[in-house]
Order: C-alpha cells, then structure tokens, then sequence
C-alpha cells in the first residue's frame, strides 16, 4: 500500500523547501490512518487512501510519537533573539510540541526555558556557533505501562536529546523544568529510550569521526553498562 500528500498540496500558502518533498517521520495507525511530518513545514493526517483528514502547520522538526491516549508529541524550532545567549542574534529555539489526536495544539514547552529553570542551566554551554543549538532530535515520555517510575524519574516526565551539546534531559512538563541531565559519554546522540530497569538505551553516532555504536547507560551510577 502507498500513502503520498504533496506538500504543496497540504500546505498551498507555504514556500516548498528542499526537505519538504518527502515525510521526514510518520506513525501508522490500526485503521491504515498515517500521521506524517514535513521536516520545518508541518504535519498531516490522511486516511488510508491519502486523503487529507487535518493538517498542523508548525515548524515540526525530527521526531513524532503518539502516546496511548491519542496526543501526539512531537518537536518545533522558532528562530528568535535570546540576549542571554547571543546579543542581537537570533537561535532556534526547541519546543516541545502536544497535540490532541485531532491536531488541536494542546501546549508547547520550550526547552530553553526548562534549562534556565533549573539548575542544569549551565550544563548546554558551551553552544555551537551556529543557530540549530540544541537540535533536538528525540521526545518520549516516561510511560506507567512497567516499573519505569525510578528514583530518577516518573510517570509523566518527558525524555529528550539534545544532538548538538551531546546532552540527554528529563524533563518535568508540569514544572517545566530539568529534572536531570547527562552530557556524555557519548556525541551527537539519537533515540534515547527509558528502559523498565531504570536505564537508557541510545544511539551513539559519535560525530562520524569513528564507529558508531548503540550503548545502555545507567543514569544512576553515571556509567554505560554496554
């Protein structure tokens, strides 16, 4: 079976960009529904013959996921001047984006704020030197289905990765704060995944200066375990 949605047709008053002519992610529902983003061009429902049921369009980049009870996360960049980071230059600012399962825009969390809230604020310098700063590329959430809930962190809490300053956060949506963060052993990583033993597992790629591996780190003791 195929499902295909133009861009141009989803969105006719948006300017087509070089990432847009294809689906950068997409989740297929039981009904062979397919929810699907456009890298930084927005996001799209279509019913199993393709057609159009909502469209979103946020700047969504790099990553989707659809929890349990139907919302939908996922992630936006906004370019804007921050004086804290880079006088009169702007960055791009990651979101953490929810929606209802009708496309509906439920909240959106910046993780910029997260890190000046609390007392990890430090720990994303130093930046690259350019806009993309976090390149967030990764958002799950912490999940009741198992014995996830660890001194660590609880049902509810959001697990992100930060490509550019190698680092993987937990986030408190309701607080909108860190919780915790770890920056390394590891560079440029993708896919963290919390495990029920209270680990993570990811995806080290290691900037393509050497092998890239997959490792499972303890976020207790602060070691990876293989």
């Amino acid at each position: 079976h195929v499902w295909t949605l133009p861009f141009e047709q989803a969105f006719p008053t948006k300017e087509p960009t070089e990432e847009t002519p294809f689906f950068r992610r997409a989740h297929l529902y039981p009904d062979g529904d397919l929810l699907a983003l456009y890298q930084g061009g927005g996001m799209v429902k279509l019913d199993r013959q393709s057609n159009l049921i909502w469209a979103s369009d946020l700047p969504f980049y790099n990553h989707l996921y659809v929890a349990t009870d139907g919302t939908i996360l996922s992630i936006a960049k906004t370019a804007r001047v921050t004086s804290s980071l880079r006088p009169g230059e702007p960055v791009l600012e990651d979101s953490i984006v929810t929606l209802s399962s009708d496309g509906e825009l439920l909240s959106r969390l910046s993780l910029l704020e997260c890190f000046a809230n609390s007392k990890f604020a430090d720990m994303i310098h130093p930046l690259p030197d350019h806009p993309d700063i976090f390149h967030t590329n990764t958002v799950l959430p912490i999940g009741n289905e198992s014995n996830e809930s660890t001194a660590i962190w609880q049902t509810g809490d959001l697990l992100v990765s930060l490509r550019e300053v190698d680092t993987v956060a937990l986030i408190d949506p309701n607080e909108r704060t860190v919780r915790s963060a770890w920056r390394g052993p590891w560079q440029a990583q993708h896919q963290p995944v919390p495990l029920p033993t209270g680990r993570i597992l990811l995806f080290d790629n290691r900037r393509a200066e050497s092998e890239s591996r997959v490792v499972e780190f303890d976020p207790m003791s602060n070691q990876i375990v293989w």
